[in-house]
């Protein structure tokens, strides 16, 4: 059986679309195994069977010897490392949903790591008494985004969990949320970014925002540092 090649992956927040070139010809099944890549060894690892007899996932043809092929892998963490390994498996054991081991040395061209996206945070508008954060959460977002320790109503919003919609701008008076004055022209805020309330999870996100003005010129300067929430 001929091995896959150009194998590659584009993250999203919650899934990768996995690609990869196979011959024309051969059985268009496949093994797509994966696992979560943690500090001490891999977890959580899972093994897909793919068929591709009535020709979903199967892309164009690349001249009479290869094939493209594209499967979506869902059901992902956000902000995670994923090993990704795909072996093509004969015809007569995909019918049956035998799920093969691996070969015992899967090439590297085999192997591929993938990033899912996680929150973001910039500061979009910087003034004496204001700022404004536009934090990219990914579509269907239903958890919150707000000023640490920000407890009036005015400095957090909720986000829509049946909205597509990627980013959200949290407004932050300064006096209002508690933002701190590091100079005469700069404002520290920390936001927190939450995807379960109230429970803090792996996907919990720490910004630091500083702004910058310049009254004079109106010359704005605006970045974000991220930390995971401890």
């Amino acid at each position: 059986v001929a091995e896959v090649a150009e194998l590659r992956g584009e993250a999203d927040y919650r899934f990768v679309t996995l690609r990869w070139e196979y011959p024309n010809g051969e059985p268009h099944s496949f093994h797509v195994h994966y696992c979560e890549l943690q500090a001490w060894a891999p977890n959580r690892c899972r093994t897909k069977l793919l068929v591709m007899e009535d020709g979903s996932g199967v892309g164009p043809s690349f001249g009479p010897s290869l094939r493209m092929y594209t499967v979506i892998v869902n059901g992902l963490k956000m902000a995670t490392n994923y090993s990704f390994e795909v072996w093509p498996i004969q015809h007569k054991k995909a019918s049956t949903r035998y799920l093969s081991p691996p070969p015992p040395h899967i090439p590297q061209h085999n192997r591929i790591i993938v990033t899912t996206k996680g929150f973001s945070a910039k500061a979009s508008l910087c003034l004496p008494d204001v700022t404004e954060v536009e934090v990219s959460t990914g579509p269907f977002f239903g958890g919150r985004v707000g000023v640490e320790d920000g407890a009036d109503s005015g400095c957090w919003l909720d986000g829509d969990g049946a909205s597509p919609k990627e980013s959200y701008t949290l407004r932050i008076h300064h006096g209002q949320c508690g933002s701190s004055r590091v100079n005469a022209t700069t404002v520290a805020t920390y936001v927190l970014v939450q995807e379960n309330l109230p429970i803090l999870t792996h996907s919990t996100r720490r910004f630091l925002v500083l702004c910058t003005f310049q009254p004079e010129t109106l010359t704005v300067r605006a970045g974000s540092v991220t930390t995971l929430y401890k």
